[in-house]
């Protein structure tokens, strides 16, 4: 396992054992790891990393913790990705159920030296700026001195005999409502699961160039299939055959830098494979290193139902 993987893992392990004491929260769900991900990708890894109970007000609220040996004032806006702060605010919004951060910052991942604690209402418009989390550092201690904004559950003793008969005289406007209700769930199944699926392949996708990025050309049997129809403009080649390749590419170019236009980013799904299509900017230094070259490129990739890349393909549209 490579050393990021262990650092947030690491942390993750923290955050539970040191913060969320079990005296004070009940873990409700966590999230898969990277040795279960190797294996096989869950949908549940799009979710954060823990969810719990405050056992004192019964509210459940998730968690996604994240450790940083530094905090970088330029880029604290990496620390959440743009799919992931609106995956985020639609798993928030339809769960009704709040999510906060738990960053933590020096040290090391298994005993930081200071935590930033915040909502996800507090980031505006998917901007992270390193105002918000420094003005959030905590002292060392458990979260449940952190004043948690968890409003108690309203208990169903305190209400009364009137309010419990008024929700029992369901009359039939109720019921139309409810049919109503249950017709709009099916015709909207088919778009939620297009929309959920997307997300994921777009996930896959941004953690792809960014293992690229990173330099961690071994996690790329993360992504790719044991066999791979076209990689860029090779034919019929194993896994390990192409991460060869890009390691030799990467010793060549170990700077890249990529974007990804996600408003070009289309989706089309056949019987055991989806083909994703989009463009991105690409950014490379030359190998005498005095410059960047930058290019536009369109991208063709085609990813199996394990969500294993088996074919991808570029055209490159300009270069400036």
């Amino acid at each position: 396992m490579r050393e990021s993987f262990t650092k947030g893992e690491n942390f993750e392990k923290y955050v539970l054992d040191s913060l969320f004491l079990e005296h004070g929260f009940i873990l409700v769900h966590r999230t898969n790891n990277y040795k279960d991900n190797k294996e096989r990708f869950s949908e549940n890894t799009l979710k954060p990393d823990f969810k719990f109970r405050c056992l004192k007000t019964q509210r459940e609220f998730y968690v996604e913790a994240k450790y940083r040996s530094r905090l970088n004032r330029r880029y604290a806006s990496e620390i959440v990705s743009y799919d992931q702060y609106n995956r985020f605010i639609s798993i928030e919004k339809a769960e009704n159920t709040p999510i906060f951060f738990v960053i933590g910052f020096f040290g090391t991942s298994h005993q930081p030296k200071s935590i930033s604690l915040f909502s996800l209402k507090k980031i505006v418009d998917d901007k992270l700026s390193s105002s918000l989390i420094e003005n959030n550092f905590r002292g060392i201690s458990p979260i449940d001195t952190l004043e948690l904004q968890l409003e108690p559950i309203e208990n169903s003793s305190n209400i009364s005999d009137e309010r419990v008969l008024s929700k029992k005289k369901l009359n039939y406007k109720y019921i139309i409502a409810i049919i109503t209700t249950i017709c709009i769930f099916f015709i909207g199944l088919n778009f939620y699961e297009q929309f959920n699926l997307e997300n994921v392949l777009k996930e896959k996708t941004e953690n792809y160039y960014q293992t690229v990025e990173l330099g961690e050309i071994d996690e790329l049997e993360n992504y790719i299939a044991p066999v791979v129809n076209n990689w860029y403009d090779k034919s019929n080649l194993t896994r390990k055959e192409v991460i060869k390749i890009s390691k030799a590419y990467n010793s060549r170019f170990p700077t890249t830098e990529t974007n990804i236009l996600w408003d070009t980013f289309k989706l089309k799904q056949l019987t055991d494979e989806y083909i994703a299509t989009y463009e991105l900017n690409y950014k490379i230094i030359t190998e005498k290193k005095i410059k960047f070259k930058n290019y536009r490129l369109k991208i063709t990739a085609t990813w199996n139902k394990d969500f294993k890349l088996t074919d991808i393909k570029e055209e490159r549209i300009n270069i400036f």
